[in-house]
């Protein structure tokens, strides 16, 4: 069967989940203006804790065991960045359109189809333990959610990627320029050493 409209078109077998949340039929546009400021305020909120957690010598910790994903060493950065946009992309094709939409054509729900995929998508990142089970469980929620009010799979792998972004790259910079210029070690997420070269893989 060709379903290679589902890349650019929501499936009509998304409908009745659909139906469940609002709808943008006139585009995504509302919604990302609606996102953006809604990051604004959750960056200054974030922000805000940060500097507090930093005035009591306690740096902020992202939910879950990540260690293992953070670069290193500023010769990782772009491993870290290819790997966030990669993610975005693949995990979103197949937790938010693939299994789905293969679920939803065996069982005839999807309803079901979109909560397993979410389970599954949280329990791939077991790795990084309970609270990132949790944490990575709701943000596909959210997601689906984001997917499902507005037709757009570009967005979600767009929000997908900032975020990992985000999370392993551009607070490790700013976390290794913070302790440059306070002359002390960063805590979480890691340093990046100026010119150390990556270690092997292993």
């Amino acid at each position: 069967m060709n379903r290679v409209d589902a890349l650019t078109t929501l499936p009509p077998e998304f409908a009745a989940a659909r139906a469940l949340l609002p709808s943008f039929d006139g585009g995504p546009s509302a919604f990302i203006y609606g996102m953006i400021g809604g990051a604004a305020v959750g960056g200054l909120v974030v922000g805000i804790l940060a500097a507090i957690g930093n005035r009591r010598g306690r740096a902020a910790r992202p939910l879950g065991d990540v260690g293992t994903l953070l670069p290193r060493n500023r010769a990782e950065i772009g491993h870290a960045a290819a790997l966030s946009i990669a993610a975005g992309v693949t995990e979103e094709l197949a937790f938010r359109l693939y299994l789905p939409l293969l679920t939803a054509l065996v069982t005839g729900s999807a309803i079901l189809a979109f909560t397993l995929a979410a389970l599954l998508f949280g329990a791939m990142h077991l790795y990084q333990g309970w609270k990132g089970v949790v944490a990575t469980t709701i943000v596909g929620l959210t997601m689906t959610a984001v997917y499902l009010m507005t037709g757009a799979l570009w967005l979600v792998m767009l929000l997908h990627a900032l975020l990992d972004l985000n999370g392993l790259v551009l607070r490790p910079l700013i976390s290794s320029s913070s302790a440059s210029r306070s002359g002390r070690s960063p805590r979480s997420p890691p340093g990046i050493a100026r010119g150390t070269p990556p270690s092997p893989p292993g």
